[in-house]
C-alpha cells in the first residue's frame, strides 16, 4: 500500500514538475518575444542580455539551456539546439585591479549562422563563430570559428568532414527546412512564419550608437581593420561617423546613391504627418511597405541597370599608400543593390583591397548582396532616430 502510494505521489509531481517546466517555458518565450523572434523551447533554462540577443525564425532549442548573450549572440534562421547548450559571450577580466578577476568583463559577441545542428552539451566560448550548415557534435567545446558546412567533433576538438556543398544548396534554395524533430516544414509554413515575425524596432541615437559600437567590435574580434571606412548616404553616413569612434585610425569617405523609395517619401513631404501618428499604426504601414517593396523587389530583381555613386564629402577619392582594407557601411540592406552597385564601384578605386560590409539591419530575404557583418536578420524592420516618422517623445 505504502509502494502504491509512492508510485501516485510520485507521478503526481513528475506531472506538476513538467506542467512547471512547460510553464516556465513559455513565459521566457513571451519574453524572448520582446526582443527578436521567439525560439520554439523544449523547456526552462537561463538567460541574460537579451537587448543583445538575435534569433532568426525556425529555431529550435532544448531544455536546460544557459545563454549569456550580454556580449552579443545572433542564432540563424533554422538552427536546432539540444539541450543543455552553454554560451558565454563575456569573460571576467584577470587584468583588472582584483584578483583573481575584478568587476569588469571582457565582451566578444558569438555568431551562429543558419541551418546549424547543435548537440548535446556543446559549450561555445566568447568570440566563436559558427558557419551556416555546420553540425557541432555532442559535448564539443567551440572557442573560435567553425567554417559553413563542417562537421565538428567533441574527440577530435576539430573539424571531422564537411558536408556536400551541393547537397546543401540545393536544399537550402528549394526552403527544405525541418522542424521539430526533423518533420519536414512546409514552405508555405515558412512564409507564414516570415509574415507574422516581421516587426518594427525603434532606436534612439543613444541606443543606434550602443548597436553600432557592438556590431563594430565583431568586426574587430575577426581581426578586420579599416584602412577605410565608406558610409553611404544619408543613413550609412550617420551609422559610418559611430563606427569611426571604433577605428579612429581609418580615413572616413562618404558615397551616394538614392534609392527609389527615397524618392518618393521626398515627393509626398509627409514628414508632418507621420510623426503625428502613433507607433503601432507607423508600425504597419511600414510592414505593409516592406512587403510591397520586398514583392516589387523580387519581380525586378536582375531587370535593372546600375545606377550612378558619386562621392559626397568627404570624398572617397583614389586608393592612397597603405589603403589595404576598406568597410562599406550602411543603416540597412534591402534588395542589397544599393550595397552591391557601391561594393562596384569600391572596388574600381581599389581593386587590390579585402572589401568588406556592414549593416544594422537586413530586411529583405536572399538580397542581391549579404553584408558580411549584420545585427538584426531578416525579420526586423528599423525605425532609426533619423526616420521620418520618429519622434522621441514616446
Amino acid at each position: 500500500m505504502k509502494r502504491r502510494f509512492l508510485a501516485i505521489l510520485g507521478r503526481f509531481v513528475h506531472l506538476a514538475r513538467r506542467m512547471g517546466d512547460r510553464s516556465v517555458a513559455t513565459y521566457q518565450q513571451n519574453l524572448i518575444a520582446r526582443y527578436t523572434n521567439a525560439p520554439s523551447l523544449a523547456g526552462p533554462g537561463y538567460v541574460t542580455g537579451l537587448s543583445n540577443l538575435a534569433i532568426g525564425r525556425n529555431v529550435h532549442i532544448g531544455r536546460d539551456f544557459f545563454l549569456r548573450a550580454d556580449g552579443g549572440l545572433s542564432i540563424g534562421d533554422n538552427t536546432h539546439i539540444s539541450h543543455r547548450l552553454t554560451v558565454y559571450t563575456l569573460n571576467h577580466n584577470y587584468e583588472g585591479a582584483l584578483l583573481p578577476y575584478d568587476d569588469t568583463y571582457w565582451e566578444r559577441p558569438v555568431t551562429i549562422g543558419r541551418n546549424v545542428w547543435i548537440g548535446f552539451g556543446v559549450i561555445i566560448l566568447p568570440g566563436a563563430n559558427i558557419g551556416d550548415g555546420a553540425i557541432v557534435g555532442a559535448g564539443a567545446v567551440v572557442a573560435g570559428p567553425i567554417s559553413a558546412g563542417t562537421i565538428f567533433g567533441a574527440a577530435t576538438g576539430g573539424p571531422i568532414k564537411t558536408r556536400s556543398p551541393e547537397h546543401y544548396r540545393e536544399l537550402d534554395a528549394a526552403q527544405a527546412y525541418s522542424g521539430h524533430g526533423g518533420t519536414a516544414l512546409p514552405v508555405t509554413a515558412a512564409q507564414s512564419v516570415e509574415r507574422n515575425t516581421l516587426r518594427v524596432l525603434t532606436l534612439s541615437e543613444t541606443e543606434l550608437a550602443r548597436e553600432i559600437i557592438k556590431l563594430a567590435r565583431r568586426v574587430r574580434d575577426h581581426d578586420f581593420i579599416p584602412d577605410v571606412v565608406v558610409g553611404i548616404k544619408t543613413g550609412g553616413e550617420h551609422v559610418a561617423k559611430v563606427v569611426m569612434q571604433e577605428f579612429p585610425n581609418a580615413r572616413l569617405a562618404i558615397v551616394q546613391r538614392q534609392r527609389l523609395g527615397t524618392q518618393v517619401k521626398s515627393k509626398l513631404n509627409a514628414d508632418a504627418f507621420l510623426q503625428r501618428l502613433p507607433y503601432r499604426l507607423s508600425d504597419r504601414l511600414r510592414i505593409l511597405e516592406h512587403r510591397w517593396r520586398e514583392r516589387g523587389a523580387l519581380q525586378s530583381r536582375n531587370s535593372q541597370a546600375r545606377r550612378m555613386v558619386d562621392d559626397s564629402s568627404p570624398p572617397l577619392g583614389e586608393c592612397k599608400s597603405g589603403e589595404n582594407r576598406v568597410l562599406i557601411v550602411d543603416d540597412a540592406v534591402d534588395s542589397g543593390d544599393t550595397m552591391a552597385d557601391v561594393v562596384e564601384y569600391v572596388r574600381e578605386k581599389f581593386p587590390d583591397a579585402d572589401i568588406r560590409t556592414f549593416a544594422i539591419n537586413l530586411t529583405m530575404k536572399n538580397p542581391v548582396i549579404t553584408p558580411d557583418y549584420v545585427l538584426n536578420g531578416y525579420g526586423t524592420l528599423i525605425r532609426f532616430f533619423w526616420s521620418k516618422d520618429y519622434h522621441a517623445a514616446r
